[in-house]
């Protein structure tokens, strides 16, 4: 689910227009507020193409706070961040308003009664999502714990109709104050939506059973009341519906002087009662511990289907579902807009915009400003930036471009979510083509339209500016272009609007170049810095400019004060005499032992000089320096070599099982007689686990090598097997096998081979 909300986040408004406020020659404009009379006298909306206005949205988190790289530029999903930003309740939003039929006019001796109509397809879908829901579908209800998630606010609304409108605008007070009225007939093509009368869900601290409370009912009407038989039996007639309803727009514009005005309107206040095709499916107030489902049965039985069916029959029953063919009624979501801007000029016009929308008994809020130009009465361009969503990455752009009696407007409050969609919450689309017929005043006179009376005008047949006199000025150098010597580049007027060229290329105007033939920097006037003393270091930054020296030392040469034969650049010591392979330092003896760090392996631990000055080691703490201990890791006396001592008792045990040792003839089976010493050499092992004990198989000559190799490998780990079933670890062994490489006797005699067939037993120490 937090996936599909990332896909369709966008925006979650009503269809507000903060690029369009200031674009007064768009018709269309009075659907912001239904006092807003455009510039136009009439206009005539082509079918179907004079308004396509759509937003989608979402305000709980962008696409990227979800899907995210990781140090490897590789995406993953990070619900975690996503949850952090959404709101304690996410809205996700389309809108879609067709204009099919339009028309507007003005009546009366002053104009000053504004009179228009539409018919619209409108279609609005909102989605109220409450951050907990999401948190306990990916963290589970373990976090909840004692707790009751409250989904009230979760609910649902798709609505379609059709939209008949008819609108009233009066100018007030010399045109000081202008009111409007839009009287709109809704015709309800099909609506779902949910009436949340109580949801929540409780988690048991003891054994994390849910309980749940529902009191929700889903409505439906219309082509999708039956959900059922949905595109069964729909035709034109489905669009001619019982379904009416009725809502307003009423708003008042207010002009103080020429500079400031203000603008207040309240828009679809309304509802649609729902008659045709209604449904009604409730679920009642009740309780349901829910205690999990046993997914291995479910997966494995046969008969989990019936289980499965029961679970259901359970849910059915803990919640009767109640089905009804009711009346129901919707509210509209209503907008309000509160506008204030100030007017530089006829032409230039900032504008400040709040916008609210009212879903259920959530409030929404918005703020933008936006900056219109006006290019007389054939071009304006418009701008805007916006917060809405909990977002700042909303940059709005829109125009309106009039030739002759078309029009054809565009304007999108959120250019940055076609290009970057990714890190935008707002997407919004309003365009169309009208034809129109702006007023004409038989006194006034200006072919090209740029504002400036053609008596006056003195280049009345090319758009200009005012300061000009009605003659342009392309390239904006303040040079009106009759005069202009280079109209389409930028220059001063001292040298007849062209700019100044720039020779050398130094990017030094030759103006102020005081060697233009020559590149030079800008402090040196335009020319090229000297080099007195040839050391490639200019002098303007060479502190020794009559003696060459390397640019990194300021084209100075390098000293040696030290004396050392190492110059200070590379002296990492230049005080201080030291050899060049100790970088100019002198060598030192940190730990003290006089043996110099250079040739002391461990300099900052003393030691003497015959062991490079690292101290002696004792690894077992027996008083018997590793050098001279025959078992360093391993504590004995010193009269022992630093070895344990192996007791007259326990060297006897040994012996006798060595002496004791037969295995069948020929194998590796261990003969009956040996159990006993060989128990008894265990018993030793088990008591004084730091003994070693080295068993190493050997055989005679009698056979070939390989399989007395392999003889005496199978005799040397039988011997290990008994005593390690016996308790004795595995650790504690080194096994070893030799053949018949290394005889203590001549194989040549039947004494000297049976000698020679042998295991040996030897205890060890590290």
């Amino acid at each position: 689910m937090v996936i599909l909300l990332s896909v369709c986040a966008t925006q979650v408004k009503a269809q507000y227009d903060f690029t369009m406020q200031g674009m007064t020659l768009v018709p269309q404009r009075m659907y912001i507020n239904p006092a807003y009379i455009p510039d136009s006298k009439w206009h005539i909306g082509i079918p179907a193409l004079s308004s396509n206005h759509i937003t989608l949205g979402y305000n709980g988190h962008t696409f990227s706070q979800l899907i995210r790289r990781d140090a490897n530029d590789s995406l993953y999903v990070d619900l975690g961040n996503a949850l952090d930003k959404m709101g304690k309740t996410n809205y996700l939003t389309m809108n879609l308003k067709v204009d099919l039929l339009s028309f507007s006019f003005t009546v009366g001796p002053q104009k000053n009664n504004f009179i228009y109509s539409n018919i619209s397809l409108r279609q609005s879908s909102r989605v109220a999502i409450p951050k907990a829901l999401i948190d306990g579908i990916w963290r589970g209800n373990a976090a909840y714990l004692g707790e009751t998630i409250d989904l009230k606010k979760m609910n649902a609304d798709m609505t379609a109709y059709t939209e008949w409108t008819v609108g009233y605008a009066r100018k007030l007070f010399d045109d000081q104050l202008r009111v409007g009225i839009a009287v709109k007939y809704l015709n309800g093509i099909t609506n779902v939506s949910t009436d949340n009368r109580g949801l929540s869900l409780y988690t048991d601290p003891n054994n994390y059973n849910i309980t749940a409370k529902a009191d929700v009912t889903l409505n439906s009407a219309g082509i999708l009341g039956d959900f059922g038989n949905i595109g069964s039996d729909i035709s034109y007639k489905s669009f001619l519906t019982g379904n009416h309803g009725f809502a307003f727009n009423i708003g008042a514009h207010w002009k103080s002087n020429d500079k400031w005005e203000v603008a207040v309107s309240a828009n679809d206040l309304g509802m649609i009662f729902w008659k045709d095709n209604t449904h009604n499916k409730t679920i009642g107030s009740s309780n349901f511990t829910y205690q999990g489902l046993d997914l291995a049965t479910y997966l494995t039985q046969p008969d989990s289907a019936d289980a499965f069916e029961e679970f259901l029959d359970t849910l059915e029953a803990a919640f009767p579902l109640t089905e009804t063919e009711d009346n129901y009624n919707t509210s509209l979501s209503s907008q309000i807009y509160v506008s204030g801007a100030y007017n530089f000029t006829e032409k230039d016009r900032l504008g400040l915009d709040f916008f609210g929308e009212i879903y259920k008994t959530h409030f929404e809020p918005a703020i933008a400003l936006n900056y219109t130009r006006k290019f007389g009465t054939i071009f304006h361009l418009s701008t805007s930036y916006s917060y809405n969503n909990r977002s700042f990455a909303n940059l709005g752009l829109g125009f309106a471009l009039t030739l002759g009696p078309v029009q054809w407007y565009l304007a999108m409050d959120n250019i940055l979510a076609p290009m970057i969609p990714q890190h935008t919450k707002a997407a919004h689309f309003h365009s169309g083509l009208n034809f129109v017929v702006d007023y004409k005043d038989k006194k006034i006179k200006d072919r090209d339209g740029d504002g400036i009376m053609d008596k006056v005008d003195e280049c009345p047949d090319d758009f200009g500016l005012e300061q000009f006199a009605g003659c342009p000025d392309r390239d904006l150098d303040s040079i009106p272009d009759k005069v202009d010597n280079c109209p389409d580049e930028f220059g001063p007027k001292e040298n007849n609007g062209c700019p100044w060229g720039d020779k050398d290329g130094d990017g030094l105007t030759d103006n102020v170049d005081e060697c233009p033939e020559v590149p030079g920097p800008e402090e040196n006037k335009g020319c090229p810095w000297g080099d007195i003393d040839g050391d490639g270091v200019t002098d303007n930054i060479d502190e020794c400019d009559t003696i060459p020296g390397p640019e990194e030392n300021s084209g100075c040469p390098w000293g040696d004060r030290d004396g050392d034969g190492v110059l200070d650049n590379v002296d990492k010591c230049p005080d201080e005499a030291g050899p060049a392979e100790n970088n100019g330092c002198p060598w030192g003896d940190r730990d003290g032992d006089g043996v110099l760090d250079n040739e002391d392996r461990c300099p900052d631990v003393p030691g003497p000089a015959d062991n490079n000055g690292c101290p002696y080691q004792d690894s077992d703490g027996d008083g018997v320096i590793d050098l001279e201990d025959d078992c360093p890791r391993t504590p004995g006396p010193a009269e022992n070599k630093g070895c344990p001592v192996i007791e007259e008792e326990e060297q006897e045990v040994l012996n006798t099982a060595f002496e004791n040792l037969e295995f069948e003839t020929g194998s590796d089976v261990i003969a009956a007689s040996s159990y006993e010493s060989l128990d008894e050499l265990a018993a030793l092992l088990i008591k004084k686990p730091e003994y070693r004990l080295r068993i190493s198989g050997h055989t005679d000559n009698v056979g070939s090598e390989s399989s007395n190799m392999t003889l005496s490998e199978k005799r040397s780990k039988s011997v290990a097997k008994y005593l390690n079933n016996k308790g004795v670890d595995t650790s504690n062994f080194i096994v070893e096998w030799f053949g018949e490489s290394k005889p203590i006797y001549p194989n040549d005699t039947k004494e000297g081979r049976q000698k020679n067939r042998r295991v040996e037993m030897e205890v060890v120490f590290e």
